[in-house]
């Protein structure tokens, strides 16, 4: 998996900056509607083998 998908994660001591947690929203956000897109597909191609 490329480094532009892979969110920051957060340490023990220092806080992550507003910027950071904005960017991990981000990418948070691309991987839901993947995620939910290829969901989407399965299902259609289960419904498409049992006909």
């Amino acid at each position: 998996m490329e480094q532009e998908f892979l969110h920051q994660k957060k340490t023990k001591n220092p806080k992550m900056s507003p910027e950071t947690k904005e960017e991990n929203k981000r990418k948070a956000q691309k991987r839901i509607f993947v995620e939910h897109v290829m969901r989407l597909i399965k299902i259609c191609a289960c419904g498409a083998r049992k006909i």
